[in-house]
């Protein structure tokens, strides 16, 4: 199976445990959800950015450092998405905002470097970028 194949599974997980949340209020202020659905989008954008690595940088030796950037960047752009529409929790610009948007974008990362590790530990992407 394609990586791109795994990124679109995981990307409708991500979308059917957000609406499942959404409709049985699991979403709570600092819930054990928002951070497995932050931990879980990380794998799903991980495994996106892998595969379009893969397809538009090929050789690359710095694969890690982009699927790092790349989670980090689209976790952000959803952090201005919860901004813009209203969603965030907690009042933009203060204390607590920026303590969940922190611990958001760290648990996004987390879910890349789940990603990295089984890419490593399967010499998945070594075997495509192995000249590092």
């Amino acid at each position: 199976m394609s990586t791109y194949s795994y990124a679109l599974i995981a990307a409708a997980s991500v979308l059917i445990l957000h609406v499942t949340g959404i409709e049985l209020s699991f979403y709570r202020i600092d819930s054990p959800y928002d951070i497995l659905m932050h931990i879980i989008g990380g794998v799903a954008i991980a495994l996106f950015v892998l595969a379009l690595i893969r397809s538009f940088i090929p050789k690359s030796g710095h694969w890690r450092l982009y699927i790092i950037i790349g989670t980090l960047v689209i976790g952000a752009a959803w952090e201005m998405f919860e901004v813009y529409f209203g969603i965030t929790g907690h009042t933009p610009g203060t204390w607590l905002y920026g303590v969940d948007t922190v611990a958001d974008l760290f648990n996004d990362t987390l879910g890349a470097l789940a990603v990295i590790l089984v890419c490593m530990r399967s010499n998945t992407a070594e075997k495509i970028y192995s000249h590092e």
